[in-house]
């Protein structure tokens, strides 16, 4: 495609892009970066009726703006469709690893109502399925433990987990007195939460730092299913011990022997 120079007073920032936390973030750098070694890509837009419209960026746009720059080299790609502009913007952001965790929920919550299909969102975003459902399942977790994982007190993972298996109230008090704990003993403690559900979340805490007795077996899985363990674990970031502890738990609650 071809690279042009247009006004950055032209500019304006899709509706769909999704990076709408921490944009300054990092900006100061990237600005002093910019200005020893000049922009190394484009930016991308869409040409609208009165200018621009910004789909791929936001952070590039920012720092030249704080250069003042009155021009910037852009890509102009052919008009879309709002899903596709949202696409576009979260596979560049998808790769940085200080995207906002709520941000990227929000953005593949919206692609999956318009796609309609996990399967096909996967595909469109290079995610395996299982981690398209852990950010839809991030999406519905509550706006304060959102929080606290955007400030890397908790994890993803953790966040969900206390969310699926606590009222709003309890869960929060949870991710608060753990965020306080060493983050080596988290998992412990959400471990209990969603064995011992009914618990007071001092108690939950209090449990979680007992020593727990364990029994050890061998259990020999066919190499799909030990392969497909192995990439669920990884994806929520957990260990699979841990999740195959979660899936036997819910499996022995559901058949009510727990």
């Amino acid at each position: 495609m071809e690279i042009k120079e247009i006004e950055v007073a032209k500019i304006k920032i899709s509706e769909q892009n999704v990076r709408k936390t921490d944009v300054e973030k990092g900006i100061e750098e990237l600005s002093n970066s910019i200005k020893e070694i000049g922009l190394l890509q484009p930016i991308h837009v869409v040409e609208t009726d009165d200018g621009f419209e910004l789909i791929i960026g936001q952070r590039r746009l920012q720092a030249v703006k704080r250069l003042g720059w009155q021009k910037i080299p852009a890509i102009i790609m052919p008009k879309k469709e709002p899903h596709e502009k949202t696409i576009s913007s979260l596979v560049e952001n998808a790769q940085r690893v200080d995207l906002d965790p709520k941000d990227r929920a929000k953005a593949v919550i919206e692609i999956v109502e318009r796609l309609g299909s996990y399967k096909t969102v996967a595909e469109v975003l290079g995610f395996s399925e299982p981690e398209v459902r852990k950010w839809t399942e991030y999406h519905g977790v509550y706006d304060e433990i959102k929080e606290m994982v955007s400030e890397k007190k908790i994890t993803v993972p953790h966040a969900i987990r206390l969310t699926k298996h606590l009222d709003m109230d309890k869960a929060v008090e949870v991710a608060r007195e753990m965020a306080k704990e060493e983050k080596k003993i988290h998992k412990d403690i959400v471990s209990v939460a969603t064995m011992a559900p009914d618990l007071k979340p001092q108690e939950i805490i209090k449990r979680a730092k007992r020593p727990i007795g364990r029994k050890k077996f061998t259990v020999r899985f066919q190499t799909r299913i030990y392969e497909a363990l192995m990439k669920a674990a990884a994806e929520r970031g957990e260990e699979v011990d841990a999740l195959l502890q979660e899936i036997v738990r819910e499996w022995l609650q559901k058949e009510k022997a727990i």
